[in-house]
């Protein structure tokens, strides 16, 4: 990962090998390395308060590695609590290595941790040159604002916004865990998208799937917590109406995910994809057996 040390620039800093001799194994590397060193360097106390977990490399590279439409001209993809960017350079690495590749590709990463952010653009500028090198034409913005708050915001009727703007193929994601005031804002702001829940990792994951498009698909990492019990109910009932599960991937031990962090809750993967289309020819159904129905009557 490193140039090799000789007599010649044995004094010098170590520096990593350019990207065009990089695997995508050096990739998730580097941004690994990125990772570990904001965890070091990050404020425990802002850390517990906006619930932050970042991912490890091997979790990234496995949640990328559940997408199974990238066959796509186009994708676009978000990244609702980016953190370093581990997941997204995970996203990247595997698209880029992939036998059929999209000819663009755009990235949206909300991050709302202003300590982040620098970690953030360097993870940015890696993927770049390594969508230059695999002739992937390369967009990405950084929205260092509310996830939430903003996508409440895009999900208002607009005369002036297109809402297929705000719509991406692919969303990735590793939300907040932290539990959420019965009185704050947050809690009202999910309210008004229909949501009653309790936790903030289910609000990023419901606001998530309000967001993808139709033959679209998600990769989240997350507590077990959401599969059953009268508190999450509600999320259940809003996810499974838009989604369809495809694969649950479950963890040997409870701290195997997070293991840095000394996670001891239990904490599955999921891959789901939309399913507009499905409901669409569902009522459409519905509406045939109605009017059947009706006229026997």
């Amino acid at each position: 990962m490193f140039q090799s040390s000789s007599r010649d620039n044995h004094h010098k800093p170590l520096e990593f090998k350019s990207l065009s001799e990089c695997s995508v194994r050096n990739l998730l590397d580097k941004v690994d390395i990125l990772r570990i060193a904001a965890s070091l360097k990050q404020d425990q106390k802002q850390k517990g308060k906006l619930g932050q977990f970042l991912t490890p490399a091997p979790v990234a590279e496995l949640m990328a590695g559940m997408f199974s439409k990238l066959d796509l001209p186009q994708i676009s993809l978000l990244d609702a609590g980016a953190g370093v960017g581990s997941l997204l350079a995970a996203f990247v690495a595997h698209l880029c290595h992939s036998q059929k590749r999209p000819a663009n590709l755009n990235i949206v990463a909300y991050e709302i941790d202003p300590f982040l952010i620098g970690y953030l653009h360097q993870t940015f500028k890696l993927c770049a040159k390594e969508c230059q090198i695999a002739g992937i034409s390369f967009n990405y913005e950084i929205r260092h604002t509310d996830f939430i708050e903003d996508t409440v915001r895009l999900l208002q009727p607009s005369l002036f916004d297109n809402p297929d703007n705000c719509r991406f193929t692919h969303a990735i994601l590793n939300p907040p865990y932290l539990k959420i005031n019965a009185h704050s804002k947050i809690r009202d702001l999910l309210r008004s998208i229909g949501l009653e829940t309790s936790n903030l990792y289910t609000g990023f994951i419901a606001s998530t799937v309000q967001l993808i498009e139709s033959r679209g698909e998600l990769v989240a990492i997350s507590p077990r917590s959401f599969c059953n019990g009268p508190y999450f109910r509600d999320f259940r009932r809003m996810f499974l109406e838009i989604m369809a599960l495809d694969q649950i991937h479950l963890f040997e031990s409870r701290q195997q995910a997070f293991i840095d962090d000394e996670v001891l809750q239990e904490t599955i993967i999921i891959h789901a994809l939309t399913k507009w289309i499905e409901i669409l020819k569902r009522n459409k159904l519905f509406l045939i057996i109605d009017n059947l129905c009706k006229k026997k009557r």
